[in-house]
């Protein structure tokens, strides 16, 4: 083999590794383009969408997940993500619509129902509380026990939003009986303090007080902002349970 036969093989595998190189660079180290058009995926937008939305950036992180739902319409994780984005935004309408269609294409039962709670949240906070309360009631047939519990709390809530105060009582001792047979799980205390303000609106005080009592010598806490109507009910309480 003659010195020139060497040269031509030597660039041939130059020009092989750095093709090689280029090729892991962008379609491995950095993913999110197809190898076979160059063009960016729907990986990418949603990558550029988190990055985005850590810097605050939610504007550009919104682009970024339209610009990934485009390319895969039907990618339920992308309508899940996009829809706490837009509760950021305050857009609770836009949030709730993706996590309707989050629900819609899922295809894991499993994990519906987080979508349920979430949605439930949404339709809270916009002060739908029967569409909450129907959400809840869907998380409660098909979750876990820790969710369970955690549904049965927050519809107890809605109920007190509904002035409907023997069905939150009625969950409120539900979430409890689970409370107390639930050694694996920490749960919340917050459930007494909800029963309390039931009670004290059907005229049981002494019940109120026992309630309100047990909830201040629990530690956890479900959720501060869900704490139905706080500084009154507590002011009221101090009064009432001397």
């Amino acid at each position: 083999m003659n010195k020139s036969t060497i040269s031509i093989a030597i660039l041939a595998i130059l020009i092989f590794s750095c093709a090689g190189y280029l090729i892991y660079y962008k379609f491995l180290y950095e993913p999110g383009y197809s190898i076979f058009t160059g063009e960016k995926t729907h990986e990418y937008f949603v990558r550029k969408a988190f990055e985005a939305e850590e810097t605050n950036d939610y504007v550009e992180a919104l682009i970024n997940f339209n610009s990934a739902i485009e390319l895969s319409p039907e990618n339920e994780s992308y309508y899940f993500q996009r829809s706490f984005l837009k509760a950021k935004m305050d857009d609770l309408p836009g949030a709730i619509e993706d996590m309707s269609q989050s629900i819609r294409y899922s295809k894991n039962p499993q994990t519906q129902y987080l979508m349920y709670e979430h949605r439930a949240e949404y339709y809270f906070d916009n002060g739908e509380y029967l569409k909450a309360k129907k959400d809840l009631t869907t998380e409660i047939e098909i979750g876990p026990i820790y969710s369970t519990y955690g549904a049965l709390n927050m519809r107890a809530i809605v109920n007190l939003n509904l002035k409907d105060w023997e069905s939150a009582i009625k969950d409120c001792n539900e979430a409890i009986l689970i409370m107390n047979n639930d050694e694996e799980h920490v749960l919340w205390g917050d459930v007494y303090y909800h029963k309390a303000i039931a009670n004290y609106q059907l005229g049981n005080i002494i019940e109120a007080c026992v309630n309100y009592s047990l909830w201040q010598l629990m530690e956890e806490t479900y959720h501060a902002r869900y704490l139905h109507d706080i500084s009154h009910y507590s002011k009221l309480f101090k009064d009432e349970c001397k």
